[in-house]
């Protein structure tokens, strides 16, 4: 850390900034932002504060110090949003080290994590000193920071901590554990290339490149259309181990015409969920998981039902059916995230696990719902207006073939709501979402902490917000 940021981290700790907000300072954005953020404008706080960032860098710091710290958890969003799109290696790695572990886990583990987006010649060095924090989502997040960073000789300061391989058992824990191994095996897939088969694999080859390691090189991104093998009865490609588990072998309705397409459109299908998932989490680094196809006769192996569902996706594996190619695409991109979000955060209530998976497939940059001929949508706007958020947020339950298959459009607008609603920050809000529901929160209480408002105004909202899709005054962007 240098002198300059850890005397500014001093400095805005003890609250001796030049001027307080709203009260003469240097920038007109700074009273702006106090009037926003006293009023719940979240959307003008984070255009405010990012017009603060480019004029007075100074004030621009202190503010999102102060927001990071606050005690009204839904100021906190808009800082780490603004010092994750402005911030140097040493103003993130400066306020992580601040911030009291216990009071601010998850602003903690965001702000090391976007560690990995600097261009700074120490930010290898500083997202390193988080790899033996004692938090293992901050843990966690240094490690894919020094994978966003290509720093391949990271790998060898986490290599003795790694387990089984994810992709070498048939139960993985969906724990801060499993959380903490996937992001390493992620880290070692991401830099090295390895697909190791078990932990002594990256041992064995941190010892074999020995001091080289230092000058060595992030692996280059494989080709899927030609970086896959079979073997035995698997195929290999560079995201997935596919296995087949059916009765009847026909291969997919208007599918590919050879395996190397095949392999293509599966690997394209995780591409689309990994860039989807990048503005709430960062940049994905996942191991190798397993993806079964199975039929009515098998998917009750992997823990499915016979009936109602394309596919599940628990831990390390997806299991799903093969039928027309485009259903397969679209339902692995789904089942993917899922285990995105699943190393975020352990128990995921069904209606945020569902939900978000819908929507950063269906309405990845926009919500799907804007579309007037979105089918279901008059009927869905319906019900949502009489339920609410605290409606949708009330589908606690496991998967059962006899499912309302109105559950995950609802869950699909909401999540939407809460992606394009106009809260401000809103991908720093629902990654923290994820997380404080993960460390124990209730969900309606992590959600009226995150988003500012009880949940009967964000049912009213949520019902706005639809009614503004349906009369054509909102784009849902």
């Amino acid at each position: 850390m240098t002198d300059r940021a850890r005397a500014w981290i001093v400095w805005a700790c003890l609250g001796l900034g030049t001027a307080a907000l709203g009260q003469g300072g240097p920038a007109p954005e700074a009273a702006g932002l106090e009037a926003a953020v006293i009023a719940g404008d979240g959307r003008g706080a984070a255009a405010m504060l990012e017009g603060l960032w480019a004029s007075d860098r100074e004030l621009a710091r202190e503010a999102s110090w102060r927001l990071i710290s606050s005690e009204t958890v839904a100021h906190r969003p808009l800082g780490l949003e603004a010092m994750r799109a402005h911030a140097t290696a040493d103003e993130l790695a400066a306020v992580a080290a601040a911030l009291d572990g216990q009071r601010y886990p998850e602003e903690r583990r965001w702000l090391v994590r976007a560690i990995g987006r600097s261009t700074d010649e120490n930010a290898q060095e500083l997202a390193a000193g988080f790899v033996t924090d004692r938090d293992p989502y901050v843990r966690a997040s240094a490690v894919s920071a020094l994978a966003d960073l290509g720093d391949v000789a990271s790998v060898a300061s986490y290599a003795r901590r790694l387990k089984s391989v994810p992709l070498g058992v048939q139960s993985w824990s969906s724990d801060d554990d499993g959380a903490e191994q996937m992001a390493m095996y992620g880290a070692v897939l991401s830099l090295t290339g390895l697909r190791p088969r078990t932990s002594r694999d990256v041992l064995d080859w941190v010892r074999e490149q020995g001091d080289a390691i230092a000058q060595a090189s992030p692996a280059e991104a494989p080709d899927p259309a030609t970086a896959w093998s079979q073997e035995g009865e698997y195929l290999l490609t560079p995201s997935l181990r596919v296995e087949f588990d059916m009765r009847d072998t026909a291969g997919p309705e208007g599918g590919p015409s050879d395996q190397s397409e095949f392999v293509v459109g599966l690997e394209r299908s995780v591409g689309a969920a990994k860039l989807a998932a990048e503005p709430i989490f960062g940049r994905v680094h996942m191991p190798v998981v397993r993806l079964v196809f199975a039929d009515d006769q098998t998917i009750g192996k992997f823990g499915g039902t016979s009936r109602g569902y394309y596919g599940f996706a628990r831990g390390n594996k997806i299991a799903m059916r093969l039928t027309d190619w485009g259903t397969v695409r679209t339902v692995l991109t789904h089942e993917y995230i899922h285990l995105i979000h699943s190393a975020q955060g352990e128990d995921q209530p069904r209606w945020l696990s569902e939900g978000l998976a819908e929507s950063l497939t269906r309405s990845a940059r926009a919500t799907a719902w804007a579309a007037p001929l979105a089918p279901g949508r008059d009927e869905l706007f319906g019900l949502l207006a009489r339920e609410g958020l605290s409606g949708v947020a009330r589908w606690e339950s496991s998967g059962s073939s006899g499912e309302d298959p109105n559950l995950y459009a609802k869950a699909h607008a909401a999540v939407d709501y809460l992606r394009f609603g106009g809260f401000g920050a809103e991908d720093a809000r629902l990654a923290m979402l994820v997380g404080r529901i993960g460390r124990g929160e209730r969900p309606e209480r992590a959600l009226e902490q995150v988003y500012g408002r009880p949940m009967g105004d964000l049912d009213r909202g949520l019902a706005a917000w639809l009614g503004g899709l349906r009369d054509g005054g909102a784009r849902g962007e």
